[in-house]
């Protein structure tokens, strides 16, 4: 399949050129199944147990990737108190004692991950969307439908769309996926991406796709996985 490339589109570029960064993990023949593995369930107990122990509900604002969501967020008029980034927000939940949302053994595994990176995280089926990938702003009018919508709501002029060779919105950028790309256990081939954005490093985000795979090996057999790095250059 080769690395995934994915186009900046000139109005992202004049804006954020140097500033924003996505990290691509393509995993094959995926097997997922709706009921969580009773080996995963007990690695996630463990990684809970951790993840209390190193962070506390009061100081979690500062941490510098959740503090970089927060910022980003702000300055595409979003509320990060109201509306939180997806890896705070997943952290938070298991802070107040709550388990995860079970949806399959794939989402239930990368939610984790994004929980212990504190990354934003989206997962898309490959087989419901056309390569190559294109970051842009949002067109007046356009419309999308995330997972979980049950109708299509307008777009703001400010929305960053990651869109499909059709033209086909697979993500608002970094928030919120598309409900026609999810990932369900019909699903064999997963693009994963990292949403990076100003004050999260390349380093920061390669090291956060390892340790995602690492955490989807433990619930997900696959057959291989790649990694890519892409640059609003």
């Amino acid at each position: 399949m080769g690395m995934v490339k994915i186009i900046w589109d000139d109005d992202i570029k004049e804006k954020y050129k140097g500033k924003l960064i996505l990290g691509s993990l393509v995993i094959k023949n995926c097997s997922i199944t709706k009921e969580i593995p009773n080996s995963f369930r007990e690695y996630e107990k463990e990684a809970f147990t951790t993840l209390k122990s190193k962070f506390n509900l009061e100081q979690l604002k500062n941490d510098p990737i959740v503090r970089a969501y927060r910022d980003f967020y702000w300055s595409i008029n979003i509320d990060p108190t109201k509306q939180r980034p997806a890896g705070e927000a997943l952290l938070r939940r298991i802070l107040r004692g709550n388990k995860l949302w079970e949806i399959n053994s794939f989402v239930n595994a990368y939610n984790l991950a994004s929980a212990m990176t504190r990354l934003s995280l989206g997962a898309y089926d490959l087989a419901k969307f056309e390569l190559p990938l294109k970051v842009r702003m949002a067109r007046p009018k356009e419309t999308f439908r995330g997972i979980g919508m049950k109708e299509a709501k307008p777009l703001k002029p400010t929305d960053i769309l990651l869109v499909d060779n059709k033209d086909v919105p697979l993500s608002i950028c970094p928030y919120r996926d598309s409900d026609d790309t999810k990932v369900d256990v019909t699903t064999k081939n997963v693009l994963l991406i990292a949403y990076g954005v100003p004050g999260i490093e390349e380093s920061v985000i390669r090291e956060s796709l390892e340790t995602t795979i690492d955490i989807i090996s433990k619930a997900v057999p696959y057959d291989s996985h790649e990694i890519g790095i892409h640059h609003c250059t």
